[in-house]
């Protein structure tokens, strides 16, 4: 499911937080503790993010880390350009991006760090961040069908589904366009 949210439309309320969560947004020398702190944590699917955090810091690749007592408890990365981002592989079609989208990529939490509310800290870094650039006017949001909850939450806090967001496979497009003109 696809969502998008327009940068000065993020309105969600920083509840009170545990003062020992820190948020910051990453460099390129945080690269080696995000390895150690976080890589012994990962299944096979955040093993597609460890070719973007090795990025991190280069050609709009930015990543937003929570740390309790000094340990990285979660990261959420943030691609500047969405045409020029990770988005444009998956199924969304391309000509829905603009030339002022920020694409949203993938966020993990440690197990032992969930419910401490730290996505929605995160995501009031990120949004003030963009708001401050100014360059950018929309972010776009991926959320895979096997989270629910996280499609719930995105809903929640006011980001909206792009509807007909995804490609279909050539051969329903051919087969549409031949029987159901």
């Amino acid at each position: 499911v696809y969502f998008e949210l327009g940068v000065e439309d993020f309105s969600f309320k920083k509840q009170k937080t545990d003062s020992n969560i820190k948020i910051k947004m990453a460099t390129q020398t945080d690269i080696k503790k995000i390895e150690n702190d976080l890589y012994e944590h990962f299944t096979h699917q955040q093993d597609f993010d460890k070719k973007y955090i090795s990025q991190i810091g280069s050609k709009g690749i930015n990543c937003f880390l929570a740390t309790i007592d000094n340990q990285i408890v979660h990261y959420f990365m943030l691609f500047e350009n969405a045409l020029e981002s990770p988005l444009m592989i998956t199924p969304f079609k391309s000509d829905l991006a603009k030339e002022r989208d920020a694409y949203l990529g993938n966020a993990f939490t440690v197990p032992t760090a969930r419910g401490y509310w730290i996505l929605p800290m995160v995501l009031s870094e990120i949004f003030s961040y963009l708001k401050a650039k100014k360059e950018v006017k929309r972010t776009i949001l991926l959320v895979h069908n096997d989270t629910p909850s996280a499609k719930e939450f995105f809903e929640k806090i006011g980001f909206k589904i792009i509807t007909d967001a995804v490609k279909q496979p050539l051969l329903i497009r051919i087969i549409r366009a031949i029987f159901f003109r």
